[in-house]
């Protein structure tokens, strides 16, 4: 049995929560930084990088899409840890998560590319409905237009791999300096090389 000597224990229960106004420009920021990154699936799938594109899947939906949902709710939410963040979710959004979860999950059990495009569109859409949502929960404007959330679909539906050629690529390649991206790889115009 522990005992308390130093009073320490009203200390580490204690959470800090952030004020209302700091939790505006945190969202904002979550949700522009989401969608800034657009291609990362198509390219981790493309260089082979399952381990890559599951963690950064299950990430996107359990502390991402989780925080969006979480600040509808209550704001001081944005603050709460990550590993139990999806608990204080009402009981649909939860199973929500945890459907999508599982399906990322046996989608790269069988390395189904198809199954790891739907979910990805199914996650897609439910980010932007969340985020949506939460800027509309915070009196925020949305930083979206209709027209660049289509984009970001059929970047998904034209580009993502039908097939992955062996195991994972070499992180050198002969082309790596090849690019409009200023030296580092990549074709701005279709977004998922490099």
């Amino acid at each position: 049995m522990l005992v308390d000597k130093a009073g320490v224990r009203a200390r580490l229960l204690a959470r800090a929560e952030p004020e209302a106004p700091a939790v505006g420009p945190r969202i904002q920021a979550l949700y522009g930084i989401i969608r800034q990154g657009g291609a990362w699936p198509i390219r981790l799938l493309m260089r082979g990088q399952w381990s890559m594109f599951a963690m950064c899947e299950l990430e996107l939906i359990n502390d991402n899409l989780a925080t969006l949902m979480a600040v509808q709710h209550d704001p001081r939410l944005l603050s709460k840890n990550r590993f139990s963040l999806a608990l204080s979710l009402p009981a649909h959004q939860q199973a929500e998560l945890d459907e999508l979860s599982a399906t990322v999950i046996e989608g790269l059990a069988r390395r189904d590319l198809g199954v790891l495009r739907e979910v990805h569109l199914r996650i897609y859409d439910a980010l932007v409905r969340e985020g949506k949502a939460a800027l509309s929960a915070l009196d925020l404007p949305y930083s979206g237009t209709e027209e660049g959330d289509a984009s970001f679909r059929e970047l998904y539906t034209k580009y993502w791999p039908q097939q992955i050629a062996g195991p994972a690529r070499a992180a050198t390649r002969p082309d790596r300096n090849k690019g409009t991206r200023g030296g580092r790889g990549g074709n701005a115009a279709a977004g998922v090389n490099g």
